[in-house]
């Protein structure tokens, strides 16, 4: 484990987390230390945290430049991985996919999920696209035909969409 350079006034500088696909709480606190500048990867547009420039992403590995985003907020919370909730949707995903399901997602909203296989709209999908399971195949909706967002929203949870979202 290594060691965590103190932020001069803030020390260890603890921030609460948010889940990346939710925006709920996360279950970590990060500690960054003086790590308090944000700056966007111009391969990748990830946030990067770093007391200065980065030399390279964290996530993409490219070392194409970065622009400064300010500082970090003193109680702002920061986006990391999955909650637990979502984690276990979307392994719940996968499994319904592998089974002939079809994932979605709008353009308009950014919501997402997936529309079971036994739905007459993912078994169309499937067929015009040619893609058989358990590979994985997807469509996206925008406002106009979104099962979150469109005129005939699916109330509720529209992550698991019902047999004729979008169709």
């Amino acid at each position: 484990m290594g060691s965590l350079p103190l932020h001069k006034t803030k020390g260890i500088n603890p921030h609460m987390t948010i889940c990346s696909r939710c925006g709920e709480d996360g279950r970590d606190i990060l500690l960054l230390g003086v790590h308090d500048k944000k700056w966007r990867c111009s391969s990748c547009d990830t946030i990067n945290l770093s007391a200065g420039r980065p030399r390279e992403c964290g996530s993409c590995k490219s070392r194409c430049g970065f622009t400064s985003e300010g500082e970090v907020g003193e109680f702002e919370k920061l986006v990391t991985g999955l909650c637990d909730k979502c984690a276990k949707d979307l392994k719940e995903f996968d499994k319904i996919v592998s089974e002939g399901g079809i994932y979605w997602r709008c353009k308009d909203c950014s919501a997402t999920g997936v529309i079971r296989g036994d739905s007459p709209f993912a078994k169309a999908v499937r067929k015009e696209m040619g893609i058989a399971a358990p590979k994985p195949a997807g469509v996206e909706f925008s406002n106009k035909d979104c099962p979150s967002c469109g005129p005939n929203a699916v109330k509720g949870d529209a992550s698991e969409a019902d047999a004729d979202a979008g169709g």
